[in-house]
């Protein structure tokens, strides 16, 4: 096999398609505004943790994250 069509077959093995759903413990973790007031504490595996939350930035258990509305 030359290296170009190795090259291929693992750029392929690689690509990511999708993204169907990111799995976390149960632990609950404290959403933040960047202007660092405390909104709420969520748990990550719940579906509907930003259901009641507006659209924007949050810092989410110490990472930066955007939720959008649904």
């Amino acid at each position: 096999m030359g290296l170009a069509k190795e090259i291929e077959r693992v750029r392929k093995e690689l690509e990511v398609t999708s993204i169907y759903k990111v799995y976390a413990d149960s632990e609950e973790v404290p959403v933040y505004t960047l202007q660092g007031r405390f909104v709420k504490k969520v748990r990550l595996a719940d579906e509907n943790a930003f259901r009641s939350m507006p659209e924007g930035i949050y810092i989410v258990g110490g990472k930066k994250m955007y939720i959008k509305e649904k």
